[in-house]
């Protein structure tokens, strides 16, 4: 994972484990030693500094009112998946064009949702969201598809980079997933010492 702000950038190994539609559980280390640990769940989520000794707790709603976008738990494991869903009740349009062709879906707000595939791989090429008040654009590029034999050999995508730009928050995420196991219990290990200090951000 290699994230970045306008205050800081964060680069490492991040182990990912995920409950469907429950839970999404993130270690992130370099060099052997673990930095940062979290946990999101459908109403919150806490997020553990290790050098600094200090720790986030917030309300899942409180990621939107960050990002300017309506996000949940299920939202989440679906960007990090790669496996995006219509946002809005409003009926979508399909649109052709000379390089592919898309999915769009406009809010009663007019809201923008659109998925995009090119003609020369099937696969999603990127997703992108966009605000009518012009302020809020949030892109994912989906790259490397290949297929992996824990998912029956359905095609998963890499290489994810993430884009958000809003009033409150501008970022980016790229990650490369290297190995994916399915369908395996695993162990969420979640606790925050006493000598932790809240903070409100890192």
């Amino acid at each position: 994972i290699d994230y970045s702000d306008s205050e800081q950038s964060i680069s490492g190994t991040m182990n990912l484990r995920m409950i469907k539609d429950s839970i999404i559980w993130v270690s992130i280390q370099k060099f052997g030693f673990e930095g940062m640990r979290a946990i999101f769940r459908k109403d919150s989520f806490f997020i553990m500094n290790r050098l600094e000794k200090t720790y986030i707790a917030n309300s899942i709603a409180s990621i939107s009112d960050i990002t300017g976008i309506s996000l949940n738990i299920r939202d989440l494991q679906s960007i990090l998946l790669g496996t995006p869903t219509l946002p809005f009740p409003e009926k979508p349009c399909f649109i052709t064009s000379k390089d592919g062709y898309s999915i769009e879906q406009y809010s009663d707000k007019k809201d923008k949702f659109e998925i995009n595939w090119n003609f020369i791989d099937p696969d999603i090429s990127s997703i992108h969201y966009k605000k009518s008040t012009n302020d809020i654009y949030f892109n994912i590029q989906q790259q490397d598809y290949q297929e992996n034999t824990q998912l029956n050999n359905h095609k998963f995508p890499n290489i994810r980079k993430i884009n958000l730009v809003s009033p409150k928050k501008t970022f980016n995420i790229d990650l490369k997933f290297t190995e994916i196991v399915w369908n395996e219990s695993k162990k969420l290990p979640f606790e925050i010492p006493s000598h932790y200090k809240k903070v409100t951000q890192f």
